[in-house]
């Protein structure tokens, strides 16, 4: 069964996510990040509740999502339609097109010493799928936003000399 409340994930929210991480099994997660051939950085630490890690293991956990996403499973479908419509994606904000589709998951903090701004998801356009990840270590604020969503844009732009 599906559950029907997608807040965790159209909005962000830590407490939600950390009320999901408690639900599941952390020796799943530990082996499914040590089956992608993710670096030990990633894997949660037993007495916290959010992982911590790199722009480039960002991207390589959302290769893994846009192939999960890809299956026609009515899970897979729903879960691709919650990260269209996220509540905020900086991504969404720097590309501005309606010809592309932005499947994200935003995220920011900035308490407790945290600052940060981010954002990382998948982009598709014209047949192709592109896996973008944006960190800083500003704290939110809507100049972040604002830097966050260039940087998305910028990068972006330069796909055609990446492809």
């Amino acid at each position: 069964m599906i559950a029907k409340e997608p807040r965790p994930v159209v909005n962000s929210d830590n407490d939600s996510f950390i009320a999901l991480r408690a639900s599941f099994d952390h020796d799943g997660y530990e082996d499914w990040i040590a089956n992608l051939g993710v670096d030990d950085e990633t894997a949660l630490d037993p007495m916290s509740d959010l992982p911590t890690y790199c722009p480039r293991t960002s991207a390589r956990l959302w290769r893994e999502m846009s192939e999960y996403l890809s299956t026609d499973t009515e899970t897979s479908q729903w879960l691709s339609g919650l990260l269209a419509s996220t509540s905020r994606s900086f991504i969404r904000d720097g590309i501005a097109d309606e010809q592309v589709l932005v499947r994200n998951k935003a995220g920011w903090i900035s308490e407790d010493g945290y600052y940060s701004t981010c954002d990382a998801g998948l982009i598709d356009i014209d047949g192709r799928t592109y896996v973008m990840s944006v960190m800083t270590s500003m704290p939110w604020s809507d100049r972040s936003s604002e830097v966050t969503a260039a940087i998305a844009k910028a990068l972006f732009d330069t796909r055609a000399a990446l492809a």
